[in-house]
């Protein structure tokens, strides 16, 4: 019996979302079988690998991404895994996109309540 389980997210940029995931520290492999319970396995775009054997993986479903792992043996909830990765992801979208306008980073700084202040610029 699987206990997969797929979350549907609002994360599009499956580049962006990789360099996210090796920047918060984990190994990511492309194409690649997500594990789970009992040998069970199904496959994604993107997986993280995780050392107690339970992965957690990405793939491309239309125009957005989606999650699948099986939480049971995770030992994180969708959630608890998702909240980093979310907050970095936004912050390497903003980055790239920025950079294909030709706008470049001025200045960063994090507020004591940890809001990022990102100030860009360009030459008109």
């Amino acid at each position: 019996m699987s206990h997969f389980t797929t979350v549907r997210l609002q994360l599009k940029n499956r580049a962006v979302l990789r360099t996210t995931l090796e920047q918060l520290g984990h190994t990511v492999s492309e194409n690649a079988p997500v594990r789970g319970y009992r040998g069970n396995s199904t496959r994604a775009d993107l997986v993280v690998h995780r050392q107690n054997g339970y992965d957690i993986g990405f793939y491309q479903k239309g125009e957005a991404l989606e999650m699948v792992a099986d939480f049971w043996g995770v030992g994180l909830t969708a959630e608890q895994f998702l909240a980093p990765v979310q907050q970095r992801y936004a912050h390497n979208l903003l980055l790239a996109t920025a950079a294909e306008q030709g706008f470049s980073v001025e200045s960063e700084e994090v507020s004591g309540t940890g809001e990022l202040r990102v100030v860009l610029g360009r030459w008109a």
